[in-house]
């Protein structure tokens, strides 16, 4: 059950987060919605991404259990150093399935997203 809400989860939060990009983009117009764009990333986010956060999430409790705050500390660092390896999946994903150089998408994006994802979410 749990892996199954955490593939929705994902899959649904990868395509929301891809209709606010693409009405962003068009200026708050949802009119000509690219459908194929927004499958892709629900796939991207529910069939691989929900399953590795899902994992490493679980990893990460059993490695530092608790909640005192060494505990948080160490749960907060190894989020922030492991993420450069989830936005390499992410980023190397959508590249795949848009037929982009992977190796170029990887390059340009993983360290900008990192920085400012850090200053957001540790």
């Amino acid at each position: 059950v749990a892996w199954g809400r955490s593939i929705c989860a994902v899959g649904l939060a990868w395509g929301a987060g891809d209709i606010m990009c693409q009405s962003i983009e068009k200026n708050g117009s949802l009119n000509e919605l690219d459908k194929k764009r927004t499958i892709d990333f629900i796939l991207v986010g529910g069939l691989l991404l929900g399953p590795a956060n899902h994992a490493f999430e679980l990893w990460v409790e059993q490695t530092f259990p608790g909640i005192a705050l060494r505990q948080i500390c160490k749960k907060v660092l190894t989020r922030v150093f492991i993420a450069p390896g989830f936005l390499t999946l992410s980023f190397g994903a959508v590249a795949f399935i848009k037929g982009d150089d992977i190796q170029n998408a990887v390059l340009l994006n993983v360290f900008p997203a990192w920085c400012t994802g850090s200053l957001f979410w540790p």
